[in-house]
Protein backbone atom coordinates (compact mmCIF):
# COMPACT_ATOMS: atom_id res chain seq x y z
CA UNK A 1 0.00 0.00 0.00
CA UNK A 2 2.48 2.09 0.97
CA UNK A 3 4.07 1.72 -2.71
CA UNK A 4 0.84 3.05 -4.55
CA UNK A 5 1.16 6.25 -2.02
CA UNK A 6 4.48 6.93 -2.85
CA UNK A 7 3.90 6.56 -6.62
CA UNK A 8 0.94 9.41 -6.18
CA UNK A 9 3.53 11.61 -4.26
CA UNK A 10 6.27 11.37 -7.34
CA UNK A 11 2.97 11.65 -10.20
CA UNK A 12 3.01 15.60 -9.93
CA UNK A 13 -1.00 15.50 -9.79
CA UNK A 14 -1.44 17.88 -6.72
CA UNK A 15 -4.85 17.14 -6.02
CA UNK A 16 -4.07 13.34 -6.12
CA UNK A 17 -0.86 14.29 -3.32
CA UNK A 18 -2.89 16.36 -1.67
CA UNK A 19 -5.47 13.64 -0.94
CA UNK A 20 -3.34 10.93 -0.83
CA UNK A 21 -0.99 12.58 2.32
CA UNK A 22 -3.97 13.23 4.04
CA UNK A 23 -4.91 10.02 4.17
CA UNK A 24 -1.61 8.74 4.60
CA UNK A 25 -1.19 11.19 7.78
CA UNK A 26 -4.48 9.81 9.20
CA UNK A 27 -3.73 5.80 8.71
CA UNK A 28 -0.02 7.18 10.39
CA UNK A 29 -1.44 8.79 13.15
CA UNK A 30 -4.09 6.08 13.97
CA UNK A 31 -1.79 2.87 13.87
CA UNK A 32 -2.14 1.56 17.06
CA UNK A 33 1.61 -0.31 16.98
CA UNK A 34 4.94 1.23 16.41
CA UNK A 35 5.68 2.00 12.81
CA UNK A 36 8.64 0.32 11.07
CA UNK A 37 11.30 2.08 9.92
CA UNK A 38 10.96 1.34 6.32
CA UNK A 39 7.36 2.93 6.97
CA UNK A 40 8.83 5.61 8.62
CA UNK A 41 10.83 6.23 5.62
CA UNK A 42 7.81 6.10 2.86
CA UNK A 43 6.25 9.02 5.08
CA UNK A 44 8.81 10.94 5.62
CA UNK A 45 9.64 11.11 1.60
CA UNK A 46 5.97 11.44 1.14
CA UNK A 47 5.04 14.36 3.44
CA UNK A 48 8.17 16.15 2.66
CA UNK A 49 7.84 16.00 -1.34
CA UNK A 50 3.52 17.08 -0.71
CA UNK A 51 4.57 19.67 1.41
CA UNK A 52 6.53 21.30 -0.65
CA UNK A 53 3.58 21.75 -3.39
CA UNK A 54 0.56 21.18 -1.63
CA UNK A 55 -1.56 24.14 -0.49
CA UNK A 56 -1.03 25.92 2.25
CA UNK A 57 -4.37 24.87 3.94
CA UNK A 58 -3.35 21.15 3.26
CA UNK A 59 0.03 21.46 4.63
CA UNK A 60 -1.13 22.93 7.63
CA UNK A 61 -4.02 20.10 7.90
CA UNK A 62 -1.29 17.61 7.85
CA UNK A 63 0.88 18.97 9.96
CA UNK A 64 -2.16 19.57 12.52
CA UNK A 65 -2.67 16.12 12.14
CA UNK A 66 0.76 14.43 12.65
CA UNK A 67 2.18 17.52 15.55
CA UNK A 68 0.95 15.37 18.11
CA UNK A 69 2.02 11.87 17.68
CA UNK A 70 5.40 10.42 18.65
CA UNK A 71 5.73 8.44 15.41
CA UNK A 72 6.72 11.93 13.56
CA UNK A 73 10.33 11.00 12.83
CA UNK A 74 12.68 14.12 13.83
CA UNK A 75 13.69 15.38 10.43
CA UNK A 76 9.32 15.57 9.43
CA UNK A 77 8.94 17.58 12.71
CA UNK A 78 12.19 19.61 11.81
CA UNK A 79 10.33 20.35 8.00
CA UNK A 80 7.66 20.99 9.21
CA UNK A 81 8.33 23.50 12.04
CA UNK A 82 10.58 25.52 9.57
CA UNK A 83 7.55 26.29 7.59
CA UNK A 84 7.17 30.15 7.00
CA UNK A 85 3.54 29.79 7.12
CA UNK A 86 2.46 29.78 11.04
CA UNK A 87 -0.20 27.17 10.82
CA UNK A 88 2.14 24.49 9.30
CA UNK A 89 4.69 25.41 11.82
CA UNK A 90 2.84 26.31 15.23
CA UNK A 91 1.13 22.58 15.67
CA UNK A 92 4.40 21.06 14.94
CA UNK A 93 6.21 23.64 17.46
CA UNK A 94 3.70 23.20 20.05
CA UNK A 95 2.75 19.56 19.72
CA UNK A 96 5.90 17.56 18.41
CA UNK A 97 7.70 15.68 21.39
Amino acid sequence: MLDKFEKLAESGNANSQAVMALQLADLFVSKTDAATSEEQGHFDFIIKHVTRTASADITARIAERVARTSRVSEDTADHLSRSNDLNVAKPVLKYSP
